[in-house]
């Protein structure tokens, strides 16, 4: 079970990995006007017509994407005490328990984060709805990141829960009997 705890610190390092590059990146919108224009939580980087070179601007931060800001860096915070705990847990059998509550807990950070994302929507720059973004708009690849970042932690939790080790432990062992 070992090998179990060490795919999930793996998958909880990579998901770190998107959520610090989600963060660096700053790409989170792209509205496809003759401005072309990258929209991150804080800022809006406007491409010019002449020189094509990009002039970024800080923005006002709605509420909605202070709100997801706040819940990106908890879970990337989390992710980070969850990889040390479960790492501990290799000598100290007795921290597995918490390993498990704070793998389910930086999951819970990440889908509230995933679920503010769209609310977002809302801002006037973008000129959308929540949950609805305008056709001239398209999500960009921050959000890919993080997505990422939270399907790994959704498999690291799994992991640290053993759930995904038994279902592929007793499918090995059913091919190995003979029928």
């Amino acid at each position: 079970m070992e090998k179990c705890t060490f795919v999930a610190i793996a998958c909880f390092v990579f998901a770190l990995g998107f959520t610090i590059a989600t963060l660096a990146v700053q790409e989170w919108i792209i509205i496809s006007t003759p401005d072309y224009s990258r929209l991150g939580l804080f800022r809006m980087c406007t491409k010019e017509r002449i020189t094509g070179e990009y002039q970024c601007k800080y923005m006002d931060l709605s509420i909605a994407w202070a709100i997801l800001f706040i819940l990106v860096i908890g879970s990337a915070l989390s992710l980070i005490v969850t990889i040390v705990v479960m790492g501990l847990s290799l000598k100290k059998p007795n921290l597995q328990i918490p390993c498990k509550v704070l793998s389910v807990l930086t999951l819970f950070i990440f889908c509230s984060a995933t679920l503010m994302f769209p609310v977002g929507f809302m801002n006037p720059t973008i000129g959308g709805e929540p949950y609805r973004l305008p056709s001239n708009a398209s999500i960009g690849m921050c959000f890919h990141f993080f997505f990422c970042g939270n399907l790994l932690t959704c498999c690291g939790t799994l992991l640290a829960h053993r759930s995904l080790c038994h279902m592929v432990s007793s499918d090995q062992s059913d091919q190995q009997q003979p029928v």
